[in-house]
């Protein structure tokens, strides 16, 4: 965030912004561990942008701040002010605090090792869990398709069609509603190849 809003100044726009460098300081927890931050910002003469969630750090941070006259810069402060005012209620203060699973991500990561273990026709033991089988040529496309596929959700199956090679009987056992055949011009699959 910081570097993006150096570019806006000209004389920064393409360069390192001459003497303008920055450190980040990662997991800052206690009090103590923000104000030897603000100790180092001060010799420096730099602007302090922070994003520091726990109120009694971020309280201490900005004590510090202005007890050294630091210029400081808190990033999350105003957007969770302005949330807390539009919401009613007040802010966690609880830091790094991860979004829950969906059911729907869990969905597709599913669909994803599925479609990664049985691709280009391993394991057809398994291809009774398909919500989609594909069938076609070798380099007709069906790993790509299998994959964008499952991206979204869909358990995918393939199996590369062989000349004088018999599909094995489980394939026959899938609900023909399921099966997708891939065609490719025989030109473009010499390319292909």
């Amino acid at each position: 965030s910081v570097r993006a809003a150096l570019r806006q100044f000209d004389y920064c726009f393409g360069s390192t912004c001459g003497t303008a460098r920055s450190t980040v300081y990662r997991f800052v927890r206690t009090t103590q561990e923000a104000e030897q931050i603000v100790e180092v910002a001060a010799k420096r003469n730099a602007l302090l942008v922070h994003t520091v969630m726990q109120p009694k750090v971020n309280k201490a941070l900005t004590s510090a701040c202005e007890a050294k006259g630091v210029d400081t810069c808190d990033l999350w402060g105003a957007l969770l002010d302005t949330l807390e005012k539009k919401f009613g209620a007040k802010r966690s203060g609880v830091s790094g605090r991860k979004q829950p699973v969906s059911a729907e991500y869990m969905t597709i990561v599913k669909a994803i090792e599925y479609t990664r273990k049985v691709d280009d026709g391993v394991l057809p033991h398994l291809w009774d869990e398909c919500d989609i089988m594909l069938v076609g040529a070798s380099r007709a496309g069906k790993t790509p398709l299998a994959f964008y596929l499952a991206q979204r959700g869909f358990k995918v199956a393939n199996y590369p069609l062989v000349p004088d090679e018999d599909p094995p009987p489980e394939l026959f056992k899938i609900a023909q509603s399921k099966c997708i055949g891939l065609m490719i011009q025989p030109e473009r699959l010499r390319e292909i190849r």
